[in-house]
């Protein structure tokens, strides 16, 4: 978490081809649709992004955290009108190191 807070957009690829098949599960159990799992999904890594320097190992593992953040997203977009996200309107480096974001399991 670290390099990610440093600004190490290959250390934030690595997290998320790790995490995101939880990620993603995670959203998509709870939102049904796989259109509102895939957006809720990237908020999720664009907030690992902006706050890495807040995360406090000694508190909680990453993938806890992670995991964390996917369930409150997730549930937020569920309960907003239509089902809808929230623009968090950060600009987010390209996952994957440089490669689309995918669903898991698809190339």
């Amino acid at each position: 978490m670290t390099l990610i807070a440093a600004g190490d957009r290959m250390a934030l690829a690595h997290l998320y081809d790790h995490t995101v098949p939880v990620v993603y599960g995670i959203c998509r159990g709870i939102l049904g649709s796989e259109v509102d799992a895939e957006k809720i999904t990237q908020d999720v890594y664009i907030e690992v992004w902006t706050s890495a320097a807040r995360f406090r190992e000694s508190d909680i593992s990453v993938t806890q955290w992670i995991c964390r953040i996917a369930y409150q997203r997730a549930v937020d977009g569920h309960r907003a009108p239509g089902g809808g996200r929230q623009n968090l309107g950060h600009s987010a480096p390209p996952i994957s190191g440089g490669r689309p974001a995918t669903r898991p399991g698809r190339t």
